[in-house]
């Protein structure tokens, strides 16, 4: 049997919605090309965006990466992506390959949590 790697879906579901709400009231998550910037470093998200915003203005917007086992579970990672001074929101932060030898994603589902907020400890 073949390992099992995640994946972001491939559309937006009715189940994944109500899985979502579980996560976030009122929940709006949203596809995002991921955009790396030369210098941000994979699974440093806080860090990347906090830099960006010192360097560049805008602010952070903190959420959930959407990911799926297919047919068996959705996983949500902590996640931070930035909004530019127009509110434009950009994943800045690389992507790893979900498989040894794959090739990184270049879409995420995210979803946005006003109400969570790093402190330096894992969520």
């Amino acid at each position: 049997m073949e390992p099992l790697y995640t994946q972001t879906p491939l559309s937006l579901t009715p189940d994944i919605i109500r899985e979502c709400a579980k996560v976030v009231p009122d929940p709006h998550p949203f596809f995002i090309a991921v955009n790396p910037l030369p210098w941000c470093e994979a699974l440093q998200c806080f860090p990347n965006v906090e830099r960006q915003i010192s360097e560049k203005g805008g602010r952070i917007q903190y959420g959930w990466l959407v990911q799926i086992f297919p047919r068996v579970l959705m996983e949500f990672e902590f996640h931070a992506i930035w909004l530019q001074n127009d509110e434009t929101p950009v994943d800045i932060t690389p992507s790893m390959p979900h498989c040894p030898g794959g090739v990184a994603e270049t879409v995420h589902l995210f979803l946005p949590d006003n109400k969570k907020t790093y402190t330096g400890k894992r969520v």
